[in-house]
Formats: structure tokens, C-alpha cells, sequence
């Protein structure tokens, strides 16, 4: 006999003994609460708007109440008692839901089942084992319709993405028409001049005409930004995965930004581990990601120079550091990682400001969408990887690190004669330790 049933033995046989000793009128007394007591159980247990099944650990019904044979499509007033359950279930999704939970491993277990023969109710099924003396007793199995709170979840989920999408389309309807007044000024002042040749033949002021022009064609590609991080955000894609080797992505990316930085006199540089296998990514959403990080340094970098201008405190090309205005690149390898860091001798970001930076529509910056981080964070999540940003504001002592983690499609083979050590690559701008923001962790 199990150790529990010994003790439940003894405790009834001690039970008996004082019975016997005891005054029959307040046994009768007794008796006659148990009683009561047992019928207002049994009535709420009919009555629960919940069903209720008890079993006991080999799964044989020891108590199931009407609204539970209901739900299982158990014919009424039939006498389960010591039946077994299994045969009972005519769902076959119930029935696969409880053969496959393993109760020894104890714990709540709960799933929704949508049942049509009920007009297409949401059922919530929760089972959990009793444990008395560190064994099963018994098993419960809970059925609740949750049909309408499921509902009001989706409506809650339609109303917040009809909300968020209104926010994104205000968002951009703003940050559109600022370029757009402008273009309008540039355009009326463009057809102006034009009016006035025709008029009287007089000459064009070709410097007005091309700073008029200038500024339609920095506005026209301001604006073609703004649409491009909104479809980004509002029709995100499924990477398209190739095997890409990131030295030649992130020299090919940097190359896009090397003749403004040298007019900018910035030095941009990338150094890549050379072990570094094909990484399995989509080349053009990660290149844009990139792009995304490089031009918020490069005007980090402005807007420090700025600064300190109007300070007095340094000529332009020249770092806060002291030394020369760099966006440096590094890749290697670091665990099952690709690790990517992106930093710069800028602005950095002030601490209130950092844990906000991938939140949607948030910007420091004048001409800014605050959709480019949330795009960056968005396509690296989805190729598995994570973002990291260290900044250290604070004095002239600035600068950003952006970390970008991709998971390797395989490791390096490295030969026994190789140095285990990572290979030197070009030092990172001098960025003093601050404030990190890492979603993933």
C-alpha cells in the first residue's frame, strides 16, 4: 500500500475509535452539517458556469460536473464514476491535448480550443495534478468559455494598431510637409525668375537659380528618405537570405559615404577579421541598416563640430578627442556571433535619451523621422542577431558605439598552428564608458 494510504488508514481507524467513545447526539449533530455541508458542495459543483473534471492519477473520473460532460460531448445524467476519461472525450483535439500532457512533471497546463459544434466558442482547457505526500492524488481539468474575452483581446489589438498606424501616418504626414513647404518656396522662386526673363529679356541669376534647384533636389531626396523608412516600418519583409561575406558588404556600404566624408573631413575606416565564414543574411536590408547607422554618425559628428564651434574649442576635422573626426568599422568573431560595431567620435546620446532610441517617431534631430533605429533594430531581430548602443555623453569626451550581433551560418576551421587569438584590427575612437541599450537583453 502507497505511503499515503497507510496514513489515511490510520488516520480513519483513530477516527473510528473516537467516534465510538463519542455522544450519539452530537455525532447526529455532526453528521447532519457533513450532510448539509455535502449537499451545498454538490450543488455549486452542478452549477459551476466552469466545467470541472477530476480524475485520479491513472486517469479514471472520480467527479465531473454537468457543464464539463457538456463540453466533452458526454451524454447527461450518465454515471461516470470510475470510468476512464480518454474513451469519455469526443474532440480529438481535447483527447490529443491530454494523452500528450505529461502530469508527472506537475505545473499548470493550459491551451484554447475553438469548438464549432458550439457555434464556434473559444475553449480554454486547464489541467494541473494534486500532489499529496509527493505523489499524484489526482488530476483537474478545468473548461472555461473565454470566447468573449478573447474577442475583446483582438478588438483591444485592432484598436491599438489602428491607433499606432494613425500615429505613423501623422508622423509622416509632418515630416513631409516641411520639405514640401520648402520645395514650394524654391519652385515659386525658380518660375519667378523664369517670368522675368520672359518679361523683359533680363539675365538670369544662375547662382539664385541653382541654390533654388540645389535645395529642390536636397528636399526632393529629404523626402524620398521619409517614404522609404515608412514603408519600411509599416511593410516589413521576409529577409531574402543569401551566404554574404561582410567584409566586402561593409567595404561596399562604407563606399557609398567616402567622398562626403573626405569633403567632411572625416576619416572612415573598416577592418574585418579575415576568418570570418559567409554569413546567411539579406544583403540589402542589412546594407540599409548600415546605411542607417553610418549617416546618423556622420551627423553626430557634425553636430558635435557645432558645438564646439560656437565654443570656440576646435577646427573643423578635428575630434573632441583631440584628434582626427573617425567612423570606424570592425567585424569578428565573438561566440556563435558575427559581431559588427559601428563607432564614432560625435555628440553621443544624452542617458534619458538612450533608452528611447529604437521607439518609434523618437528624434533629437531637427530634419530626423525617428523610424531609422526602429528600422535597424527591427531587421536585425529578424535575422536572429541583436542591437547594442554604449554612448558616453558628458563634456567633450564623446562618441557612439552601435554593436550589431549576426548568428553565423557556420564556424571557422581554424588550423592548430593558428593564433587563437582574434586578429588586431584598427582601433575604435577613444569612447568612454557610458550608458548601454540593449533590447535583447
Amino acid at each position: 500500500m502507497p505511503a499515503n494510504g497507510k496514513k489515511r488508514g490510520a488516520a480513519y481507524s483513530r477516527l473510528l475509535e473516537r467516534i465510538s467513545r463519542a455522544d450519539p447526539r452530537l455525532i447526529e449533530t455532526a453528521l447532519q452539517l457533513l450532510l448539509s455541508q455535502k449537499q451545498l458542495l454538490e450543488v455549486i459543483f452542478e452549477n459551476l458556469q466552469e466545467g470541472l473534471v477530476v480524475t485520479d492519477p491513472n486517469l479514471r473520473v472520480m467527479a465531473c460536473n454537468p457543464r464539463a460532460c457538456r463540453w466533452l460531448g458526454i451524454p447527461p445524467r450518465r454515471r461516470l464514476t470510475g470510468e476512464s476519461l480518454l474513451p469519455l472525450i469526443t474532440i480529438p483535439e481535447i483527447f490529443k491535448f491530454v494523452t500528450q500532457t505529461d502530469f508527472a512533471k506537475g505545473g499548470r497546463v493550459e491551451q484554447d480550443f475553438h469548438l464549432a459544434r458550439f457555434g464556434g466558442i473559444c475553449l480554454q482547457l486547464t489541467s494541473y495534478p494534486v500532489i499529496e505526500d509527493g505523489a499524484i492524488s489526482s488530476v483537474v481539468f478545468v473548461l472555461r468559455d473565454v470566447t468573449d474575452d478573447r474577442r475583446a483581446e483582438t478588438q483591444q489589438h485592432q484598436a491599438e494598431r489602428i491607433a499606432s498606424l494613425a500615429t505613423l501616418t501623422a508622423g509622416v504626414a509632418h515630416e513631409l510637409k516641411n520639405p514640401l513647404n520648402s520645395l514650394q518656396i524654391h519652385a515659386q522662386l525658380t518660375n519667378r525668375m523664369i517670368d522675368l526673363v520672359r518679361e523683359s529679356a533680363a539675365t538670369v541669376d544662375l547662382d539664385s537659380l541653382e541654390a533654388s534647384l540645389h535645395a529642390i533636389l536636397e528636399e526632393t531626396s529629404r523626402m524620398s528618405r521619409i517614404v522609404d523608412d515608412f514603408l519600411c516600418a509599416v511593410r516589413p519583409t521576409n529577409p531574402e537570405k543569401s551566404e554574404v561575406r561582410l567584409h566586402e558588404l561593409l567595404t561596399e556600404v562604407a563606399g557609398l559615404f567616402g567622398r562626403e566624408c573626405e569633403e567632411k573631413q572625416i576619416k572612415l575606416d573598416v577592418s574585418c577579421d579575415t576568418d570570418i565564414p559567409p554569413v546567411l543574411l539579406d544583403q540589402h536590408q542589412i546594407a540599409n541598416a548600415l546605411v542607417n547607422i553610418i549617416r546618423n554618425a556622420v551627423e553626430a559628428i557634425e553636430t558635435q563640430r557645432e558645438r564646439l564651434k560656437a565654443e570656440g574649442k576646435r577646427l573643423k576635422g578635428e575630434s573632441a578627442q583631440g584628434g582626427e573626426d573617425s567612423i570606424v568599422i570592425t567585424c569578428r568573431i565573438e561566440g556563435d556571433d558575427a559581431l559588427i560595431q559601428l563607432a564614432d567620435t560625435g555628440c553621443g546620446i544624452e542617458p534619458e535619451h538612450l533608452s528611447k532610441v529604437f521607439e518609434p517617431y523618437f528624434t533629437t534631430k531637427f530634419s530626423g523621422t525617428g523610424l531609422g533605429l526602429m528600422n535597424v533594430y527591427r531587421i536585425v531581430r529578424e535575422h536572429g542577431g541583436s542591437v547594442e548602443i554604449q554612448s558616453a555623453p558628458g563634456g567633450e569626451r564623446r562618441g557612439t558605439r552601435v554593436r550589431l550581433r549576426l548568428p553565423l551560418s557556420q564556424r571557422p576551421v581554424r588550423l592548430l598552428a593558428e593564433e587563437t587569438e582574434d586578429s588586431p584590427s584598427t582601433p575604435t575612437p577613444d569612447v568612454a564608458d557610458g550608458e548601454t541599450e540593449s533590447p535583447d537583453r
